[in-house]
């Protein structure tokens, strides 16, 4: 039903706005090299209308009078200067909804953690593969038009979570384990519908962050290093950045899902008072789940040594205690199956 509802959705998209490639404008921030010229034909070729920038030649000041559909940057500038061209496009108001994709030859992972931070939407690695690159293009103008318009805001949503599933199956799996068991949750500690609307919206969503983290950290099976965590632990807030019009009720959920109540977890270290209840209900079911789960770097523990963990863990201060309490009374009582 869900593929029938997008295709009549992307035909009345087709009527009401520029469809495909046609007329769409790109606007490319790189240097003067065989391969830029190669991108630019390659997009030309596609249909898009392509205009090149260069860093320190109008790109600013393009982006605020003509904002295009697209913005690209080649990566061939150093770390910090393409890093900053995305964070300086995010301060422009014209062009803070637009989708950025940055092209990287040989960014490392400080690099690819201060992209994230600026909000860039997508990394593609060189050797760039057209066809990778298009489909690329292609869903990133879908979900600007998609945003543009609230009246699809649901399909936007359905779409974004069709790629997470695309991309990495056992995160979506999680995801629907642990909104069914907030709801669960939510329900034995009495929350109303509106929260219990707003716990399923959060959990679906709170790991979607994930789909801009680097597969060779995301699928590693040994333990991150510095580096690497630090781009794991962008995750939250690329997440919010991504659901920003999509979902802005579950918001707090995605981002603040790994704060801790000791103050310890992350991306802001929030402490117990600056944690909502409704955070905290997720918090502990996305570690449940986790838990009773194998991951490439564990095995699945059983249900009795996973609530020890917890337990362990709350005596840390790290989980509400209360909520634990509710959680394993359900899980005794088999409602969390």
């Amino acid at each position: 039903m869900l593929i029938v509802q997008e295709l009549i959705f992307m035909r009345k998209i087709s009527e009401r706005k520029r469809t495909a490639s046609s007329g769409r404008r790109i606007f490319i921030a790189s240097q003067e090299t065989r391969q830029a010229r190669s991108l630019r034909e390659m997009l030309s070729a596609a249909g898009y209308q392509v205009e090149r920038l260069q860093k320190d030649r109008g790109f600013p000041g393009r982006l605020q009078e003509d904002p295009p559909d697209l913005i690209v940057l080649d990566s061939d500038f150093p770390n910090v200067e393409t890093t900053e061209m995305c964070r300086s496009a995010r301060m422009i108001s014209q062009a803070r909804f637009v989708p950025l994709l940055m092209l990287s030859g040989s960014m490392d992972q400080s690099g690819q953690f201060l992209a994230m931070k600026a909000a860039c939407d997508e990394i593609i690695f060189k050797p760039i593969s057209p066809s990778r690159l298009l489909v690329s293009v292609r869903s990133l103008m879908r979900l600007r038009d998609l945003s543009d318009d609230p009246e699809h805001l649901t399909m936007a949503f359905h779409i974004l979570m069709r790629t997470a599933q695309s991309r990495d199956p056992e995160m979506m799996g999680h995801a629907q384990r642990v909104a069914h068991y907030a709801v669960q949750l939510g329900r034995a500690l009495g929350l109303s519908m509106a929260e219990i609307q707003q716990l399923h919206s959060g959990a679906l969503l709170h790991d979607i962050g994930k789909i801009a983290v680097p597969e060779s950290i995301l699928y590693k099976p040994g333990q991150f290093t510095h580096e690497e965590y630090e781009v794991m632990k962008a995750h939250p807030l690329l997440g919010a950045d991504l659901c920003r019009n999509l979902r802005p009720d579950a918001l707090p959920l995605i981002r603040f899902h790994h704060e801790r109540l000791n103050g310890s977890g992350y991306p802001l270290g929030l402490v117990e008072s600056s944690i909502p209840p409704i955070v905290r209900i997720v918090s502990i079911v996305d570690v449940y789940d986790a838990l009773r789960s194998r991951r490439p770097y564990k095995v699945a523990f059983s249900v009795d040594r996973s609530l020890e963990i917890m337990r362990e863990e709350t005596d840390r201060g790290w989980w509400d205690a209360n909520i634990l309490t509710v959680l394993e009374e359900c899980i005794r009582a088999g409602r969390l199956h």
